[in-house]
């Protein structure tokens, strides 16, 4: 079987595998890609070379996703490439190109509420030039795109992108030029759209699904699971509240001078009705570890009894006692002890 045979056989495969994926899952779609495909070869150096003609191509592929960050894309690409050197040293092919590839999203690390993902890509391509003239040559070659590209996603299942990949390929063929500067390879830069039929359900338009958005139903960050960001100032109150909050001596009553700091935490909490709080509560050395880790456990509690006497639902919060287990400071001390009796807040989103 000729090699052209054998790259048609294994894309068709990929083609199969994406479809078969369509009816396992949600999550697969279509994208639709134009752009310039650039020369890098004996003749010279097109990349980035404005002097150039304008080559173009255009792509046309199946999305499969095989987990939230990573898709497999397989597809058919149609373009022209060329360079110009002089009127002798020039040439002119169509290329016919069957590739398939991973691509990863590095979601998170755009900062802001922006849904913008950057992603790399790699994989494997076949392609047949067939030469516009005589100066061009017909070839079969093998080719290796590595891309990186970023996505934009205005609205739920729709994603507008820009791509740039470099072809790296075993064969130095179509410009009928060998063994000068190694073998020919090629850029292309894309812009396109891509869309997820049955698209994976995304309530609030923030570019993260639901299954995966602690929040589904107002815009957050990936990184904090779909939840807005919290304020350094409502952090700043939790953290206030380890050493402000205050108990009856041996005993899981709050003193009333801690009040002023609990009823800070409700208005944070009603405010931002995505977060979730887990109260632990530790104490110092003294007395048994089994009292002080049953003391822990009821100071904790006392704390979420408050918080839901003022109007916070019970299942926004858990908490746990340490007892002395957890010190932050050395026992040895009367000033040490009391920076280890303290109730502590681990802030979490959603579900």
């Amino acid at each position: 079987m000729r090699l052209w045979n054998i790259g048609f056989v294994i894309i068709l495969l990929s083609f199969a595998f994406v479809v078969n994926g369509q009816v396992k899952s949600t999550q697969y779609g279509l994208e639709l890609s134009i752009g310039k495909r650039s020369y890098h070869g004996d003749l010279g150096n097109g990349f980035f070379n404005y002097k150039q003609e304008f080559y173009p191509t255009g792509s046309l592929r199946g999305i499969y996703a095989l987990r939230k960050n990573m898709d497999i894309v397989a597809g058919l690409s149609l373009a022209k490439t060329g360079y110009k050197k002089d009127s002798t040293r020039r040439f002119l092919s169509k290329v016919v190109g069957l590739t398939g590839a991973l691509r990863y999203r590095l979601d998170g690390i755009i900062p802001g509420d922006w849904p913008v993902s950057p992603y790399v890509s790699i994989g494997m391509g076949f392609q047949k030039y067939s030469p516009v003239d005589s100066l061009g040559s017909s070839s079969f070659d093998v080719a290796i795109p590595m891309g990186v590209g970023v996505s934009y996603s205005p609205i739920e299942s729709l994603e507008l992108f820009w791509q740039m990949q470099f072809g790296y390929n075993f064969g130095d063929k179509y410009d009928k030029v060998a063994n000068l500067t190694g073998n020919d390879h090629f850029l292309t830069s894309e812009i396109g759209m891509r869309y997820r039929f049955g698209g994976v359900k995304d309530s609030d338009g923030d570019g993260i699904p639901d299954d995966e958005d602690h929040c589904p139903h107002i815009k957050g960050r990936r990184s904090n699971h779909g939840c807005p960001r919290l304020k350094e100032s409502a952090k700043k109150v939790f953290d206030e509240a380890v050493q402000a909050i205050h108990f009856e001596v041996d005993k899981a009553v709050i003193k009333p001078e801690s009040y002023p700091i609990l009823d800070k935490m409700v208005r944070v909490m009603k405010d931002h009705h995505f977060i979730q709080l887990t109260i632990s509560g530790h104490t110092d050395a003294d007395g048994t570890a089994a009292h002080n880790l049953d003391l822990s456990r009821r100071r904790a509690m006392a704390v979420k009894r408050y918080l839901i006497d003022k109007g916070i639902a019970s299942d926004r919060m858990e908490t746990a006692g340490f007892g002395e287990a957890v010190p932050i400071a050395d026992n040895a001390t009367e000033e040490g002890k009391a920076l280890n009796r303290r109730v502590e807040f681990e802030i979490r989103y959603g579900k």
